[in-house]
């Protein structure tokens, strides 16, 4: 019984860590900027300002955005962010829980059967 009430809290512990992981979200360039720059202890208190404006001044470098021609550009790689549920990562998230379970009820199972050869004496040749 204790097996069978261990892999029970496992389970509920992996089911409730899916939300978790699927709530998180990437931060922005901005935000990953801004966050470097005050780890460094660059940035007072409003950083949105300064950071803004230097990333506005960038926006058209051509050594960033990979237009123009000349030695060592490399086209622009453009990655898009869509707001909302990603229902990809959550279908991912719940087949790892199901696989999960499975695990943990395929363990309890072979425990019990073990102990129910053993009581027996059925495993013993």
């Amino acid at each position: 019984m204790k097996v069978f009430t261990i892999a029970i809290a496992v389970l509920v512990a992996v089911v409730a860590a899916v939300p978790v992981a699927v709530a998180a979200q990437e931060p922005t360039t901005i935000e990953r900027i801004i966050a470097q720059e005050q780890a460094k202890g660059l940035l007072d208190e409003a950083p949105a300002g300064p950071v803004a404006r230097q990333e506005e001044g960038r926006r058209m470098d051509p050594r960033i955005t990979g237009t123009g021609s000349g030695p060592g550009l490399a086209p622009a790689v453009v990655v898009e962010y869509r707001e909302g549920f990603d229902w990809g990562s959550a279908g991912i998230g719940a087949v790892a829980a199901f696989a999960a379970a499975l695990l943990a009820v395929g363990g309890v199972v072979l425990v019990r059967d073990t102990r129910r050869r053993e009581a027996y004496g059925e495993g013993r040749a």
